[in-house]
């Protein structure tokens, strides 16, 4: 038959018993920071990555966006207007041709004027 327990073995029993819920937990706690430092370290990464690709995304809209603008001004804007050129000067014929031609309206302007003052 089995012997009573005695109150120091009772203690020994407990003491085990507290030990290994002690080792339990401790384990248990260290595996759950663990994790929650595997984790953090993923999302860290994750976090930087997206930050990488964000910043790649962000430069192609802004060449996109550079190069929409860039057609839309030149679809857009009025066509340029060349400045008028200065005004030439009529070579020494032209100016011949013209005073000829003033001095033979002149003419027939004092005829028209003779004339019409005979009419009379």
């Amino acid at each position: 038959m089995l012997r009573p327990i005695t109150p120091i073995e009772k203690r020994i029993i407990w003491l085990g018993v507290i030990t290994v819920l002690t080792v339990i937990l401790i384990t248990l706690g260290s595996i759950n920071r663990f994790r929650i430092f595997h984790t953090e370290t993923g999302l860290r990464l994750l976090q930087d990555r997206f930050t990488d690709y964000k910043a790649a995304q962000d430069a192609k809209e802004l060449a996109l966006r550079q190069e929409l603008d860039s057609v839309e001004k030149t679809l857009y804007t009025a066509p340029e207007v060349a400045a008028a050129p200065p005004p030439r000067r009529p070579s020494a014929v032209e100016q011949w041709e013209l005073n000829r031609f003033k001095a033979i309206e002149d003419r027939l302007r004092a005829l028209e004027t003779y004339r019409y003052r005979t009419e009379r």
